[in-house]
């Protein structure tokens, strides 16, 4: 999987290019190929979690990443760590085009 990033306000995760544009213009709103930018999978995202997933418990205490107390807008989740794409898309086994992070409420 890749990721490919919209105006600096959504990341979509996609096999190609082509997949991320259909994906977008179907759920959002229509978009071409040249509106997207492929990026690395080791950039990070905010990523929400509730303590009892072990799976977060288990990076954030063999890391020496900063972890981060946060307060989602929406209410959503109680706190925040910054994690790169790759180790999202690992962790929620993302495996279909999916807006994997958004800048939008």
């Amino acid at each position: 999987m890749k990721v490919f990033c919209f105006v600096s306000t959504d990341w979509i995760v996609a096999e190609t290019i082509e997949e991320a544009t259909k994906f977008y213009s179907i759920n959002f709103e229509e978009i071409q190929e040249s509106d997207l930018k492929e990026v690395n999978l080791t950039d990070c995202m905010w990523y929400g979690f509730d303590w009892g997933d072990k799976n977060i418990e288990r990076l954030i205490a063999e890391s020496d990443r900063i972890f981060k107390t946060k307060k989602d807008p929406r209410g959503e989740f109680a706190f925040s760590i910054q994690l790169t794409f790759e180790e999202v898309i690992y962790i929620d086994k993302i495996t279909k085009p999916y807006l994997i992070s958004s800048t939008e409420f």
